[in-house]
């Protein structure tokens, strides 16, 4: 890797041509030689989060959250700006793959500290999105034991998931 290939992700996402960014973009690195390539952390950080951005873009949720999860893990005493996205598209992500976002085992213990208390709406949407699907999964719970129809059944799971569905589009408005 070379501190090109982030830009060329970015370009990518720029001309909206993300099917190019993908292809560009499927290699995990995972050894870096700086003094051969002049690549630095925020180089590496860059590359994965566009490469999730990408993801995200052609609804691969699950390597997005992959993606994400590099930039989260790499070695760092700060806070990166590109390292605070990356969290919250990682929440947000995880989300729509139907995951409970958690921060990854690997990452650093003052990372895992920092930035949950910099995102905390982030966080409250989680626990809001989950209690929302619990509700809706209690209450559908509750028509089968009173031998609902099977029709009406499938019309409150149905109604759960366009709710589900209206929450996170508010989350991709802000």
């Amino acid at each position: 890797m070379t501190p090109v290939h982030p830009q060329i992700l970015k370009l990518c996402i720029s001309g909206k041509m993300y099917s190019l960014g993908l292809s560009l973009g499927k290699n995990v690195y995972s050894v870096f030689n700086p003094t051969d390539t002049g690549i630095t952390p925020v180089d590496v950080m860059s590359y994965y989060y566009y490469y999730g951005y990408i993801c995200t873009a052609l609804k691969q949720y699950d390597k997005a959250v992959q993606a994400f999860r590099y930039v989260l893990v790499q070695p760092s005493y700060m806070v990166h700006q590109c390292m605070l996205n990356a969290y919250k598209k990682y929440i947000i992500v995880s989300l729509l793959a139907g995951k409970a976002p958690e921060f990854p085992k690997a990452g650093h213990e003052t990372m895992k500290s920092i930035l949950p208390r910099i995102c905390t709406e982030y966080r409250d949407l989680v626990e809001a999105m989950v209690s929302v699907i619990l509700a809706t999964l209690n209450r559908v719970e509750r028509h089968q034991d009173a031998g609902n129809s099977h029709c009406q059944r499938e019309g409150d799971i149905l109604q759960g998931q366009e709710l589900c569905k209206a929450f996170i589009y508010n989350i991709n408005r802000t």
